[in-house]
């Protein structure tokens, strides 16, 4: 599930490496900083961090260069690359996940998505006993309102996941998708036996026998044909302008 090194307590040294996430947290003139920033007040010789983000020292807890209000250092951790608690709250980067059963919580997944630049960004599932949350690194965690915790699966990449009812794109359900019969096609697309998605949404006109993705190098560049039509994400474009976003990617 978690990778070890993310939920493993690292130590601050003396050297910082920009982009290099064990090194975010170091030591200058005897205080601890953030990258750049001064962590005012947090005790050298008890601080620990996770590659998240997350840090704590004997009686607090932290996030970037900011203190965590309320959190309680000695049973602060890191459940994955995305989440961390202190049995008794649950945060993100986005902030507390409100309402989590801290007690019963578990992560579902790693808690990361890659960038095609081998970045790692924050994005993952996690449950406890009445419901599904997830975060994206976009704003506030978010409760996966239809979601089931009993049967509730992810796909470990930062934006699927399914349970025995529903087949979910982030904390939204994709309409329509069967779940015996669903799959993953690559990049953002995925089918059922009938119908073809991007993301959370139906491509209504798409083959469906002969729709294929193009893969990319870009992130936010998602390409597509059947045998009638050019896909960008999930609208069409012509030959020229696919030809032309493929060769950029």
């Amino acid at each position: 599930m978690p990778l070890p090194d993310d939920i493993r307590e690292f130590k601050p040294g003396h050297v910082f490496r920009r982009g290099d996430e064990s090194c975010q947290y170091w030591i200058m003139d005897g205080n601890i900083r953030y990258l750049d920033y001064p962590l005012r007040g947090a005790h050298v010789p008890t601080f620990r961090f996770y590659l998240g983000s997350f840090a704590k020292d004997h009686k607090h807890c932290y996030c970037m260069n900011s203190r965590l209000r309320g959190g309680v250092g000695t049973t602060f951790k890191a459940l994955n690359f995305c989440y961390v608690s202190d049995g008794q709250t649950v945060w993100t980067l986005g902030g507390k996940v409100k309402d989590a059963d801290a007690e019963s919580f578990v992560v579902c997944d790693d808690g990361v998505s890659y960038l095609s630049s081998g970045s790692r960004v924050p994005h993952g599932f996690g449950k406890d006993r009445g419901r599904v949350y997830y975060y994206d690194f976009d704003g506030k965690p978010n409760w996966v309102r239809k979601a089931t915790p009993d049967s509730f699966v992810s796909f470990n990449d930062g934006h699927f996941a399914k349970d025995d009812d529903f087949v979910f794109c982030g904390a939204a359900t994709i309409p329509k998708a069967r779940v015996a019969h669903w799959e993953k096609m690559g990049g953002y697309y995925s089918r059922d036996d009938r119908r073809v998605f991007y993301f959370n949404r139906e491509i209504r006109i798409a083959d469906y026998d002969t729709f294929e993705p193009v893969p990319t190098g870009r992130d936010h560049v998602q390409l597509a044909k059947d045998k009638s039509h050019f896909y960008w994400n999930d609208g069409i474009v012509n030959a020229a302008q696919f030809e032309e976003m493929l060769a950029e990617s």
